[in-house]
């Protein structure tokens, strides 16, 4: 360790200060390390950099003090196109991703809806209306609703 008297083998018997995993001691004091960057071994007079660059899918969890962290993959309802920093991006209403770490969403197929961002499945669509009324399109990220029956409208479809 930097400042250990010779042949010192006990920390007290250092006449500096020997800085802690997750500091560093450029200027003699010893500093945590701020955001983005991170230190795993003791007495070091810098601090690492995080490596944000994760694959497609893929974000950087849990970077500072003393972890260097590592790439997660996104949740299910998630995507991240691209490698390198950013994070993970809901999927749009009328797409779903039920998987984790993807790079992208999928469309919900035809006579399916999702109308929430982030979904991990589309939802059918079955409704029932009550007599008297239709049920108006649905598909893609519009699920439609029960419409009452109008003039023009033939007696059969509703």
């Amino acid at each position: 360790f930097p400042f250990a008297a010779i042949g010192s083998s006990a920390r007290s018997n250092c006449t500096g200060r020997v800085c802690d995993e997750g500091q560093a001691s450029a200027s003699g004091a010893c500093a945590s390390c701020p955001a983005g960057r991170f230190q795993d071994v003791m007495g070091q007079t810098s601090c690492k950099a995080c490596d944000y660059h994760c694959p497609e899918g893929q974000i950087n969890f849990g970077c500072g003090g003393t972890s260097a962290s590592a790439c997660t993959a996104c949740g299910a309802g998630q995507y991240k196109r691209g490698v390198g920093a950013g994070g993970c991006v809901a999927c749009n209403e009328g797409f779903f991703q039920s998987g984790t770490g993807q790079s992208s969403c999928t469309a919900c197929p035809d006579k399916t809806f999702s109308d929430a961002p982030g979904a991990t499945s589309c939802k059918a669509c079955d409704f029932k209306c009550a007599p008297g009324e239709f049920h108006s399109a649905c598909g893609g990220a519009n699920g439609g609703v029960c419409r009452a029956c109008g003039a023009g409208r033939p007696q059969a479809a509703c």
